[in-house]
């Protein structure tokens, strides 16, 4: 009402129900001005905490500013965890996660992630990183703990790589493990990298 939020906190909403709030003010000549709000609950949808939610630390039960998510066949979620520079993996129903790249603090060694920003997982357990001040893609066999870079750019700026200029945030991978990604800045390009 005239430019200003306010919040109303409600704990318990049924599902398929619509709620309306009436909101009011006084101005400082005492008129006052209303406002009503009306919204729905969806029937039967309801979010849950599937990773995290204890607040933001390095802790197996927390998250460092994850920043994109991966969910294989068995419903297991892998999360780029950012801030922390590793990728954990949460099975269903698990209250905390396992590391299953980096999380040996910030660097570049085969072990080491710089700010993960994406994370794949292929039909054979293998974890593809992109490890985004590295400039590069890290594969993670399974149970490894040490990385295989598969794909690195370089600041030649080629088509097949990239710099700290052009380096992208995402890319997918394909069932053949062709790497595919966009590039941001004066680029805007979208690339395969054969990987094989």
């Amino acid at each position: 009402i005239n430019g200003s939020y306010y919040e109303v906190t409600r704990t318990s909403l049924s599902p398929g129900t619509t709620y309306s709030f009436k909101f009011i003010a006084w101005n400082d000549e005492g008129k006052t001005e209303s406002e009503e709000k009306t919204f729905t609950t969806l029937d039967g949808a309801y979010a849950t905490t599937v990773a995290g939610g204890n607040g933001e630390g390095n802790g197996a039960n927390q998250l460092g500013n994850p920043l994109t998510i991966h969910i294989d066949q068995n419903i297991n979620i892998y999360v780029s965890d950012y801030g922390n520079h590793r990728i954990q993996k949460w099975v269903p129903g698990a209250t905390q996660g396992t590391t299953v790249a980096g999380g040996r603090g910030r660097g570049n060694n085969n072990d080491q992630l710089d700010f993960p920003a994406d994370v794949k997982v292929d039909d054979d357990g293998n974890i593809y990183v992109w490890d985004k001040f590295n400039s590069r893609i890290q594969k993670f066999e399974p149970n490894s703990v040490n990385g295989t870079t598969v794909f690195f750019g370089s600041s030649g700026g080629d088509i097949n790589e990239f710099n700290s200029n052009t380096f992208p945030n995402k890319f997918h991978l394909d069932k053949d493990q062709n790497i595919f990604y966009w590039r941001m800045q004066e680029v805007y390009t979208v690339d395969r990298y054969v990987s094989h």
